[in-house]
């Protein structure tokens, strides 16, 4: 079951929580993605402890074919965010897998 982080997701956990206001979850969530991509900026990692780790990767200029005709295309080279989860959260989720 795949949940994506919405306003509606925040208001259910919220609700499961009992102790937290729903109106303030979306702020901390968009407050959260802000400070991790400030830090991949300057930084180029951000460790989130038990989480993982977000850091950016450059991906190297190649020629590939191309697929609507022939030849080849030249690509540049370009920047893109990687993730690398946690030992904790690759056995949490490696235990989901189990009871299944």
């Amino acid at each position: 079951m795949k949940k994506d982080l919405k306003k509606e997701f925040f208001d259910s956990y919220a609700r499961e929580l009992n102790y937290v206001d729903p109106k303030s979850l979306p702020p901390m969530y968009y407050g959260l993605v802000r400070m991790i991509l400030r830090e991949l900026r300057e930084n180029g990692k951000v460790k989130l402890p038990d989480f993982g780790v977000f850091y950016v990767k450059e991906i190297k200029a190649r020629n590939i074919n191309n697929l609507n005709g022939d030849g080849i295309v030249s690509i540049g080279s370009r920047k893109t965010c990687k993730f690398s989860p946690s030992k904790m959260l690759k056995e949490y989720f490696f235990n989901l897998q189990d009871k299944e």
